[in-house]
């Protein structure tokens, strides 16, 4: 485990990750080591790539004579930004504790968010990511030690995953680790996915009739796209945006940081911030990142008393035609609710894109008091 930090010198482990390229995606080569008295051979076997998690299942004899369940897939296309060194530097720059994990089958990373009364928390955003064999169940185990070790020593109340995929789940609670669904979540259950890889009519007629007459409107009412020079304008927007539609957004300073360390990081991610402007000043903002050929649009904010300009489904629809002009694979609306939400998530549904669902949140207690409190606060 390697802390940005420094060294985790209790729960120091190396490991060399063994990536398997298959069509230009990353696959796991698996190898079945099979009781062959039970008929089932050993085989090298790449997994195909699957634009979700592709799962394969054997029931494999074991020595003793029962039947262990184990479960490969491999990841989708789209790695999350979420499990970047670039992201746990972004992080550490807030003044968080943060560690990367990586034993050659299981890599993840950790940061460590503080909450009231002195307590804390270790989050696991969009991962971990796992590249299992057969003998799946003692890496979990192994990975399972090492995470409640840090834990324990960080004085943390619990460990909360929030993964990309079900088969991460079952993997891990089929290999013995407690992990309770929670209500509580840090990122989205649900986002609405544009395939960029499709032509601009069959982007326009996917979304509702609506929507494309809007961005008629907006060019028509002359409203202009530009990439804003600093995040004031965003800021004065966002204010009055969480207070109509009922947001919790981060402090001021939090945005300027998003936008400011990954313009000068020289990393794999960058961050842009895009505004509408209407009568020469912005009534609309977006907050975009960019990673591995997708555009996720991270935080938005606009103007009520302008809103019969359409000045947001322009700028969308200038950010899909100009991400899908730079080659990019994928925009991501990046967070759908429609009992929390329902203007924000009508809204990004219209547009026609794939809905796609993550499996939730899920803690792992290691204080089993102070994570019943939490629950209830």
């Amino acid at each position: 485990m390697e802390d940005v930090r420094g060294p985790v010198r209790n729960g120091a482990i190396s490991g060399v990750r063994r990536p398997h390229p298959v069509g230009g995606r990353m696959a796991c080569q698996v190898r079945i080591q099979a009781a062959v008295s039970r008929g089932f051979p050993g085989a090298d076997v790449p997994i195909r790539p699957a634009d979700q998690a592709t799962i394969v299942r054997a029931q494999v004899g074991a020595q003793r004579g029962e039947t262990l369940s184990f479960l490969w897939y491999t990841e989708s296309v789209m790695p999350s930004f979420l499990q970047t060194h670039d992201w746990l530097s972004f992080q550490k720059s807030l003044g968080r504790r943060v560690w990367r994990l990586d034993d050659g089958y299981i890599s993840t990373t950790i940061v460590r968010h503080d909450v009231r009364l002195g307590k804390n928390y270790l989050y696991i955003p969009h991962g971990p990511v796992l590249e299992l064999e057969a003998g799946t169940r003692e890496h979990v185990r192994h990975f399972a030690r090492l995470i409640r070790g840090l834990a324990r020593d960080e004085g943390s109340i619990f460990v909360k995953y929030e993964p990309l995929h079900d088969a991460v789940v079952e993997v891990l609670k089929r290999n013995g680790m407690d992990l309770r669904h929670s209500s509580k979540s840090l990122q989205p259950g649900k986002t609405v996915l544009m395939d960029l890889a499709k032509s601009e009519d069959e982007l326009l007629s996917a979304m509702h009739h609506k929507t494309r007459y809007n961005i008629g409107v907006a060019r028509r009412k002359g409203v202009i796209i530009n990439e804003l020079p600093d995040a004031d304008a965003f800021l004065s927007l966002l204010e009055e945006t969480t207070e109509r539609e009922g947001f919790r957004s981060h402090p001021p300073e939090y945005y300027r940081s998003l936008l400011s360390f990954f313009a000068r990081s020289g990393g794999d991610i960058k961050t842009r911030l895009f505004g509408a402007l209407y009568e020469g000043a912005p009534v609309a903002a977006a907050i975009v990142l960019e990673h591995d050929g997708v555009a996720y649009y991270l935080h938005g904010a606009s103007a009520r008393r302008y809103r019969n300009a359409m000045a947001p489904h322009l700028l969308h629809w200038e950010l899909l035609m100009r991400y899908r002009g730079a080659g990019f694979k994928y925009y991501d609306f990046w967070g759908i609710d429609a009992e929390r939400y329902p203007g924000v998530s009508r809204f990004k549904l219209s547009w026609g894109g794939r809905v796609v669902e993550y499996p939730g949140s899920f803690d792992m207690p290691i204080s089993g008091f102070w994570h019943w409190l939490w629950k209830r606060t």
